[in-house]
């Protein structure tokens, strides 16, 4: 499990987008009022964002 400051960090977003993310985009559970996401869904959702990334990328390279 990984704290929020602890997953913005690996998935190299801010603190807010994290938040954010965590409304729908980003499963989380809470444990003694403090806010844990798993290591295996902020990976997955490291992937989707890369591919975001990357399609955009192709998109403005194509123009």
């Amino acid at each position: 499990m990984l704290s929020v400051p602890e997953a913005a960090k690996m998935l190299d977003i801010c603190l807010q987008t994290l938040h954010d993310w965590k409304r729908g985009l980003l499963p989380y559970h809470k444990l003694g009022g403090r806010t844990y996401l798993k290591r295996s869904d902020v990976l997955a959702a490291l992937q989707r964002h890369q591919r975001s990334f990357d399609s955009v990328q192709a998109l403005h390279n194509q123009s």
